[in-house]
């Protein structure tokens, strides 16, 4: 479950292995991603650790990986963490984790407790 879950931010030590050998060989390098939740909890539409998913989108951009394959299961809708991952993605830089995630919850849930949101969002991740 670790190598395509959001619920670990990663990059498991699977896929360094293999981006290694990739490189090695002149490959280009994509990551596969869950985005909405896992196909082991296949009940709920999305876990919200958004941190987890800034954590991705950052290894993708700092390691210049070529992309990724997003993907949605049991019918799973565009959510928070869709937003998030594209919010992160196309960013030229990106600052420290909570500021990111405070300006994500402020852009994306106007008027709110981005602190709150964003604290809240971190202590999903932790649990």
């Amino acid at each position: 479950m670790d190598e395509y879950s959001i619920t670990f931010s990663g990059p498991s030590l699977r896929f360094k292995k293999s981006t290694e050998f990739a490189r090695k060989q002149g490959l280009r390098i994509m990551a596969k991603l869950q985005f909405g939740t896992t196909h082991e909890l296949g009940t709920v539409p999305n876990l919200p650790i958004i941190g987890n998913i800034f954590e991705k989108a950052k290894y993708l951009k700092v390691n210049k990986l070529a992309g990724f394959m997003g993907c949605w299961n049991f019918g799973n809708m565009i959510t928070a963490n869709t937003a998030a991952f594209n919010y992160f993605l196309t960013k030229r830089s990106l600052k420290g984790k909570r500021e990111e995630l405070q300006k994500f919850a402020s852009e994306y849930f106007p008027g709110c407790d981005a602190k709150g949101v964003t604290a809240a969002w971190l202590q999903f991740a932790e649990a």
